[in-house]
This record gives structure tokens, C-alpha cells and sequence, in this order.
């Protein structure tokens, strides 16, 4: 008898799941029997801002001071409004030799039309609510710095998480990935210019290409005095599929430098080629360790 009752409760809760999901199954031609992930797209064209973000365009050095950045977010896009918290802390481990990297989206805010929503096969109907991140753990190593004639080069192995949350608004990705990369930069007074060259690997559902691999590039101008530095970018990711996996950004920098304790950074980004959102950060770093 208990079997049975066992048996009724989870047919009647299979039923008003899809029932609940109806407007998803009609609108998507669901066939009834494949998982409704394998209906994504997994590419930064097709998720939210923080699901597969350009990472940031490297200047070939270390540094070697303790930091924690805490900063807000705002990403914009036609059909896609998002707000959210972002995490950094970074961890000399060797003087000029190594050092450890992790960075969180805590929290984020979102809240896109029916249109977006359709377009991605999101299965939040109203497109509100909130999600938590990934966790991007990374291990820098300088290879050289200080050469009289050759730039310097720092290379980095980092590893995306997937430990962020709501796959079904489409916010996340809810699957690993990593990426290496390769940075170059010389000093010529108060400017530095310095360029990047990698690969982005991330895992999708698909059964017959399991991952997407793409190709990691970036370049920069940096500015620097006393009080201050300015950095200027562009950078981006080539995936193999063309589903939307080709993000290029421009990016501009504003950190002050008045304090050893407390500094302050904005930063304007602009999406170029399948990133269609435009962003500003503003925070705090804390050097709590001179």
C-alpha cells in the first residue's frame, strides 16, 4: 500500500511539473523526452554576464602586494538588466615568483524580457530573480621579468568552478571549464604596454562536442604615475562552434594609488562582437598586507 501511495505522489508531481511547464514545452517544440538543458546554448552569447566572461588581459608582471577587491556591477544589454557583487583576492605566494588568485560573483541581480528569455530557452517565465557564481581559482607564475631587452612574461592556469546556480534562468552554466594563458609586457617610462595569448576551454551539453576551445587573446596600454593608473584594453575569446562564442570587449581602467591601505577602481566595458552587454564596475581594494 505504502508503494503504491509512493508510486501516485511522484506521477502526480512529475505531471504538475511539466504542466507547470507548459509555455516552455510549446514554445521550444519540446519532444517530450530530452533534458531541457540540451536545448542551451552554452556561449556567452546566449548566458548572462557573469556565465562566461572575458577574462582580464594580464600585463606580464606579478605583483606582489596582498589585495581583496570588493566592487558592484551593472550589465546592460538590450533585453537583459543585471546587478552584482564581485569578490577578488589575490595572494603573493613566492617574492617575484608566484602568486594565488580567486575571484567570486557572489550574488547577482537579474531581470530580462520575454524576448531574451525565448531566446535563450530560459525556464524563469517572468526573467527576475537572483543567482549565485562560479569560483575562478588561479595560480600566476613570472617566467621573466627585469630583462634589459626582452619583455617581461607571466603565465597563469585557472579554473572556473561549476559551482554557480540558476541553469534554468540561463545565468549561470553549471559546468567546469579552464583557461591558460600567456602575458607579455615592457615598461617604457610612465607606459606599459603588454598583450595576452591563451586557451578557453569550457564544458557544454552537447553529447557529440562535449566542450567548446577557444582561442585567448588581448592587448593593453597602461598609464601610471603616483596618484594613479589607467589602463586601456581589448580582449577576447574565439570558440570553434559559432554559436555566439566569439566575445570580444573594450575595457577602461581607473585605479588610484594615493594609499598603501585603501585604493579605489572603476572600469567601463563594452561589449564589441557576441557580448551585447555594456558594464561598469566600482569598488575598493584593501592592500592589508605591505
Amino acid at each position: 500500500m505504502k508503494n503504491n501511495l509512493l508510486t501516485i505522489i511522484l506521477v502526480l508531481l512529475s505531471y504538475c511539473q511539466i504542466q507547470s511547464q507548459t509555455w516552455w514545452n510549446e514554445t521550444h517544440n519540446w519532444d517530450g523526452v530530452t533534458h531541457w538543458s540540451r536545448y542551451l546554448e552554452v556561449s556567452p552569447g546566449f548566458f548572462g554576464p557573469n556565465a562566461l566572461p572575458v577574462p582580464d588581459v594580464k600585463t606580464g608582471a606579478l605583483s606582489n602586494t596582498y589585495r581583496f577587491d570588493l566592487a558592484g556591477e551593472y550589465h546592460h544589454s538590450g533585453g537583459d538588466k543585471t546587478q552584482n557583487l564581485f569578490t577578488q583576492l589575490y595572494i603573493p605566494i613566492a617574492t617575484d615568483k608566484v602568486g594565488f588568485n580567486i575571484s567570486l560573483v557572489p550574488i547577482e541581480f537579474y531581470d530580462f524580457d520575454m524576448e531574451t528569455r525565448d531566446e535563450r530557452a530560459a525556464r524563469d517565465f517572468d526573467g527576475e530573480g537572483t543567482a549565485g557564481g562560479d569560483f575562478y581559482v588561479s595560480t600566476f607564475i613570472q617566467l621573466l621579468q627585469g630583462h634589459s631587452k626582452l619583455p617581461d612574461l607571466l603565465l597563469t592556469v585557472n579554473l572556473k568552478t561549476a559551482s554557480g546556480t540558476n541553469l534554468e534562468a540561463v545565468r549561470f552554466t553549471d559546468t567546469p571549464g579552464y583557461f591558460f594563458d600567456l602575458s607579455f609586457g615592457k615598461q617604457l617610462n610612465s607606459i606599459r604596454w603588454y598583450g595576452m595569448m591563451g586557451l578557453y576551454v569550457w564544458q557544454t551539453y552537447e553529447d557529440l562536442s562535449p566542450q567548446n576551445d577557444a582561442f585567448l587573446f588581448g592587448a593593453g596600454l597602461q598609464w601610471k604615475n603616483q596618484l594613479m593608473s589607467i589602463d586601456t584594453q581589448i580582449g577576447g575569446y574565439l570558440g570553434y562552434k559559432q554559436n555566439r562564442d566569439q566575445p570580444i570587449v573594450a575595457r577602461l581602467e581607473l585605479n588610484t594609488l594615493r594609499s598603501k591601505t585603501f585604493n579605489y577602481f572603476a572600469r567601463l566595458q563594452y561589449g564589441l562582437q557576441d557580448f551585447d552587454y555594456s558594464s561598469i564596475r566600482a569598488g575598493i581594494s584593501w592592500h592589508f598586507i605591505n
